[in-house]
């Protein structure tokens, strides 16, 4: 409606009349404003600053065979979406990309964009980047303003301990905002096999559901610019921080291949192997689980 040139008044009080009321639409006036003015920042990329970024990934591309980038535009012909990854990028995913982080809550651009980093742990058990993403929106924005159902939700994620404790949460978050026919969260909920930690403690995660993990990244994510930073200065920073990270990765390499790992039970001969094969942090790993 608003793109029809109704006004967001005018288009809520449409919505209240049909719901039979404002108390029926699960978001109040300012929700609908704040939803409106993302969207229409999201869209608005300086032209500047799309051609810099546009020209970068094409001169990129032109000097790394194998570096790829893909844009995608609204119907102004304005960025709505871009990924772009590095041939190191996809080096490290075939060797470490047995477990993969995609985290979309970081917005550190003046266009409030999305910064959607893909992450994966190496043999060092050192954070590394598949690709860096960026998106203009969320599927579903109007649940995000209510910090209570944001803190329901990370408890659903990463804290449930058990099938029956997610269940029993799921219940009270459903009740309590009347929610048993929202579409996209009874999605979610057939899908809870796949992003809650209460049905997938079984699988191997690498250490990536620990909070530290997450941590790190959006610590890193902050130091590349403040909420003015255009995208094209943003991309060059994380560039810079992701050639910071392989230059650690190549020094604990070097440690590795001048360093023997101290073999603390000097005649078990799988230990001894251990020592050779594996990275000395990875080694650690070993001798921890051994002794206990």
């Amino acid at each position: 409606m608003v793109n029809a040139r109704i006004s967001v008044a005018n288009a809520v009080s449409y919505m209240e009349a049909e719901a039979q009321g404002p108390q029926n639409l699960r978001f109040i006036r300012k929700d609908a404003y704040d939803h409106v003015g993302r969207l229409r920042k999201h869209t608005k990329v300086d032209n500047g600053d799309a051609s810099a970024l546009l020209y970068y990934f094409i001169n990129k591309s032109n000097i790394e065979s194998q570096f790829y980038w893909n844009v995608q535009l609204d119907d102004d012909n304005r960025i709505m979406n871009f990924f772009f990854r590095d041939y190191r990028c996809q080096v490290d995913y075939e060797y470490f990309g047995d477990v993969l982080s995609v985290d979309t809550t970081y917005r550190t651009n003046k266009y409030n964009l999305i910064c959607a980093p893909f992450v994966g742990i190496n043999h060092h058990k050192q954070n590394v980047m598949f690709g860096l993403a960026f998106m203009s929106n969320e599927t579903e924005s109007s649940l995000n303003g209510d910090s209570n159902f944001k803190r329901l939700w990370h408890k659903y994620m990463s804290h449930c301990e058990s099938e029956e404790d997610f269940e029993v949460t799921w219940r009270c978050l459903i009740d309590e905002y009347n929610l048993s026919g929202h579409k996209w969260l009874n999605k979610m909920y057939t899908l809870r096999y796949r992003w809650s930690i209460a049905f997938s403690n079984h699988r191997f995660s690498a250490g990536l559901l620990a909070t530290s993990r997450s941590e790190v990244t959006n610590v890193v994510l902050k130091k590349l610019g403040s909420s003015a930073i255009s995208l094209f200065d943003f991309v060059l920073n994380y560039e810079k921080i992701q050639k910071n990270w392989r230059a650690r990765e190549k020094a604990e390499d070097t440690r590795c291949c001048h360093e023997k790992a101290s073999v603390m039970l000097k005649n078990n001969p799988l230990l001894n192997c251990a020592a050779d094969v594996y990275t000395l942090t990875i080694y650690k790993l070993i001798i921890r689980s051994r002794i206990g």
